[in-house]
Order: C-alpha cells, then structure tokens, then sequence
C-alpha cells in the first residue's frame, strides 16, 4: 500500500495526487510533504522504535530520612517481597503486582540469599493480577 493517495504525476520536483474533489487545495506537493505509509516505507527510511514497555517502579518512604521523591524499578524490592504483596493487598487497583512477585515470595520463604535472575520490572497482566489478588484478599 503506498498511501491514502495515489500519486499521479509529477511536474519538476513535484508530484501530482489523486484528491477527492471535496479536497480544496492544488494537488501538487513537494517530496518533503510526502511519505509512503507505514508498511511500504522509502528505501533508506526507518520506522522509529516502538514506545518503551511501561515498567512497574515504586516510591519509597525511609524510616528517620527526608521524603525521596525518585522512583525505583519493582525489582529492587524483590529481597521485601512481604511488603510489596501487602502495598498491593492495600491498593488492589493500583498498577501491579510485580509478574515475579509470587517467585519473590518463594525465593525469600526459601530462605534464598540471592536470586538476582528473578529481576523483572513489568506488571502482572490482568487474569494473573486477578488470580493472584483473589488469593491473596480471600474473595
């Protein structure tokens, strides 16, 4: 697909479109106004990467130390997985879980002393956040 118009001429460094007859302006446009569409891109063009995947961070709040106003990836909380379960039991509707979460909770009830391959940032989809909110409230 090459476009919404057809291109149907060109005229110097200029190309000719195919315009609805409700469209009210000449139909002769300069290279730089035009672009192929998404899926048949000019040779040499590149399509920009996609937005980053959203990850899950966190706020924290010191015991005795002045409001930290950055936010930390959900794995650095990975060695407090008792207290990421229970922000979460306290606000259901926030994003998250941590995906790992229930990995987190058995690694540290395992007694672990390290498990830095269980890092992950991304929130639980939302038939896993469901299943585990439900077990985790009871309901």
């Amino acid at each position: 697909m090459a476009g919404p118009f057809t291109i149907t001429g060109m005229t110097g460094n200029s190309y000719q479109l195919d315009l609805p007859s409700t469209f009210k302006v000449h139909n002769s446009f300069s290279p730089d106004k035009l672009r192929k569409a998404a899926d048949d891109p000019l040779l040499g063009q590149t399509q920009p990467p996609p937005p980053p995947i959203k990850t899950l961070q966190y706020r924290v709040h010191w015991k005795n130390l002045d409001e930290d106003l950055n936010w930390y990836p959900a794995s650095n909380f990975k060695y407090s997985p008792h207290r990421v379960r229970d922000f979460h039991k306290a606000h259901p509707n926030d994003p998250g879980p941590p995906r790992k979460l229930p990995e987190w909770l058995k690694a540290f009830e395992d007694g672990l002393d390290s498990y830095e391959e269980l890092d992950d940032d991304l929130a639980m989809d939302k038939e896993t956040k469901d299943d585990f909110m439900e077990r985790l409230l009871g309901v």
